[in-house]
């Protein structure tokens, strides 16, 4: 990924801007590594130089295969996406 783009969440009925992802950010890790067909995230293009590339499952499983520290990046990105719903979770049932 290149330039910024901006993680998306409804708050109180408003679509509001909660983070914003830079070069070599990963999006849609969870859902990859989960098989799931259903949007877990929301995201919006914040410059105008921003470029996404898209990779087919079958393409990650043979990158991986071939340079196994992708797998890791892949799995840090996906437990630091994790830690941060739960935080959020967390947060939430104390209000």
């Amino acid at each position: 990924m290149e330039g910024e783009v901006s993680e998306i969440r409804n708050i109180h009925g408003a679509h509001a801007a909660v983070s914003t992802l830079g070069v070599g950010a990963i999006l849609g890790d969870i859902e990859v590594m989960a098989d799931s067909p259903t949007r877990l995230k929301s995201y919006m293009v914040k410059s105008t130089s921003a470029r996404l590339a898209m990779m087919e499952k079958s393409y990650a499983v043979k990158l991986g295969s071939l340079h196994p520290e992708f797998f890791l990046i892949l799995l840090k990105s996906s437990i630091d996406d994790l830690h941060t719903a739960e935080v959020e979770l967390l947060k939430n049932q104390a209000n």
